[in-house]
């Protein structure tokens, strides 16, 4: 067979099987939010049948809303440092992370500061479904 015949025959193959997962993904992805839906109405967390044992986890993902926190920041600054620009504030107005939290591992700030550096946390809560073939006993 010639490399041009190959490389025909592959991306014939390759369509085709790259078609089926797509298909396959998403009936498994409806499936999933059904048995996550089902779960969750039976409160149950964890269900075994047919050889497989499936588990609802949930989790929460944290992260800081930068809108409520740069006018914090901002205040902060000003009033402890005058018109000197704001190492944590770069020129699109994001906050550096990163030198944050070595100010606030340097007790930088003020305990004021960070309580209202608290309020801007978002929480957002992940609900995944983990699946594992069941462990036959012998």
């Amino acid at each position: 067979m010639s490399d041009v015949q190959t490389l025909d025959k592959l991306v014939s193959d390759y369509g085709h099987n790259d078609a089926q997962i797509k298909d396959l993904k998403k009936i498994a992805d409806t499936e999933k939010e059904q048995i996550k839906q089902l779960l969750l109405e039976h409160k149950e967390d964890k269900w075994t049948a047919g050889g497989y044992t499936v588990q609802r986890v949930v989790s929460e993902r944290e992260t800081l809303n930068e809108e409520k926190l740069l006018p914090i920041i901002k205040h902060y600054w000003s009033s402890t440092h005058g018109s000197m620009e704001c190492p944590f504030i770069k020129t699109r107005e994001y906050v550096d992370m990163d030198r944050l939290e070595e100010a606030i591992y340097q007790k930088e700030l003020t305990p004021n500061v960070l309580v209202e550096m608290d309020k801007c946390r978002e929480v957002t809560t992940v609900v995944s479904l983990k699946c594992k073939k069941t462990k036959t006993e012998e």
